[in-house]
């Protein structure tokens, strides 16, 4: 089982993927079997093919059939869908889904235990964690890329690896302001493949900051 802690929203922005017999998830953080959601209970409906459970974690809403193929996680369902009728305080559920695709993606929790009441704690100390995931994923995604990109530029002709490109003057930094310059300054984040040689010239006077992210000749 290989599980991602998402946001539905991430889910919403996710592909199915179908590799032989496996319903697999292209999520923004990497390819998963199962999705792990937390999320406040919305609705909570019988159906056919077992309760059918709406959640929301802030980010969207997304519906979650449970217990198709499994009979204990559809008693438990329905024990909370029940519940759920009769709520004086919101209802916190941790749930593992997989996916699968008809006309539109679905996500469909079976296994045992794969949907839990929780408190506001939980739900709390959940999403930290998969903001802390994500981050850690996202920075290995963004080193493979990285790599991959250097392979390639190794891989290319001589002739077709670009030259690098001549560094700016401070003598053209100095006309680049001033031409910009309309009377209250350039804002530094206009000026991001500059910015080193613009904290150069402020050090040593030739640049100054009439407002905070902005610069002005002397």
């Amino acid at each position: 089982m290989n599980v991602r802690l998402l946001s539905i929203e991430d889910v919403k922005n996710s592909k199915y993927l179908r590799e032989g017999k496996k319903n697999l998830l292209l999520t923004p953080v990497g390819v998963c079997d199962t999705t792990a959601l937390c999320g406040v209970l919305k609705n909570a409906v019988k159906t056919k093919y077992g309760p059918n459970i709406s959640i929301d974690d802030s980010t969207g809403n997304i519906s979650i059939t449970c217990g198709t193929f499994n009979k204990k996680l559809q008693k438990s369902a329905e024990k909370i869908a029940e519940k759920f009728k009769k709520k004086k305080e919101e209802i916190y559920l941790l749930v593992y889904a997989n996916p699968y695709e008809t006309d539109r993606l679905y996500l469909n929790a079976n296994n045992d235990n794969s949907v839990l009441e929780v408190d506001k704690k939980i739900f709390k100390e959940f999403h930290r964690m998969r903001e802390n995931a994500k981050e850690h994923l996202m920075q290995k995604i963004g080193v493979l890329k990285k790599e991959e990109n250097i392979e390639k530029e190794i891989s290319k002709p001589m002739q077709e690896v670009e030259k690098p490109k001549k560094e700016i003057s401070e003598k053209e930094v100095i006309e680049l302001i001033k031409k910009l310059d309309k009377g209250g300054g350039v804002k530094i984040e206009d000026l991001l493949e500059i910015e080193n040689k613009i904290y150069e010239l402020i050090e040593k006077g030739e640049l100054y900051e009439p407002l905070a992210g902005f610069v002005r000749v002397v």
